[in-house]
């Protein structure tokens, strides 16, 4: 049986201010190599849900636990540390580095992480041939890798994005909404690369989004009206 990767007990979120909480979830674990999809429509949670996995956020109460320890009790250095190490990103906007180019901000987090470059050179690689492998099983053009992100496509954008969350192998891959601006067809290419891509290195995948079309050949379908606290009468 897969062992958890991440835990979440009696977890509720609230942001500074706010009356109520955002984020009420009983439990939540992850496995390893597991793909969940998280859908709910828009201001839900969806995007608070990955800050608190990545340990961006962390909870107003209750319990985060991540590869086996208490995420939400580290200090801020300790979480970001961990989350360079384990965690790959992918952003809605891709957060792509403008003054690099493709194959450079793939291999960032071979630069911020010790582990994550130790793992490439395991499989007897260089972080950039690492990157231009993943660019190339991602679909991006070789003409492309040394352009700077402000001259490529939305579509090269998004597949630059997913090989710097995916390079170095880190055991999650979080994805919040990367699809959306493209059309169908484009959109489930490019899950199926993505995922594809996890499984290989055996990477839990949470990807969030309001798409209901997009669930199919997850493990895991999960609503985040499952996760609003209870309206008090």
């Amino acid at each position: 049986m897969a062992s958890a990767r991440i835990e979440l007990r009696a977890l509720g979120f609230r942001w500074p201010g706010a009356k109520s909480e955002l984020l009420h979830i009983p439990q939540l674990v992850l496995a390893a190599g597991e793909r969940c999809f998280v859908h709910g429509e828009s201001g839900c949670g969806k995007s608070s849900l990955l800050g608190l996995l990545a340990g961006v956020l962390r909870p107003t109460r209750g319990e985060h636990h991540f590869l086996g320890r208490r995420f939400d009790s580290l200090a801020e250095s300790q979480r970001d540390a961990a989350r360079a190490d384990h965690i790959g990103y992918l952003f809605q906007q891709f957060n792509l580095l403008p003054y690099l180019s493709a194959v450079d901000n793939v291999m960032l987090p071979c630069r911020l992480s010790a582990l994550r470059r130790q793992r490439v050179l395991a499989k007897d690689r260089t972080p950039r041939a690492e990157a231009e492998r993943m660019l190339a099983a991602l679909g991006v053009p070789a003409a492309r890798w040394s352009q700077r992100s402000a001259q490529l496509s939305v579509g090269e954008l998004q597949r630059v994005a997913a090989a710097r969350a995916l390079i170095g192998s880190p055991e999650f891959v979080l994805a919040d909404e990367p699809t959306s601006a493209l059309d169908a067809t484009r959109q489930q290419e490019f899950l199926a690369l993505l995922a594809d891509e996890a499984a290989q290195s055996g990477a839990t995948l949470v990807f969030v989004s309001h798409d209901m079309r997009l669930a199919a050949g997850f493990d895991t379908v999960l609503s985040l009206q499952d996760f609003a606290p209870a309206v008090q009468a």
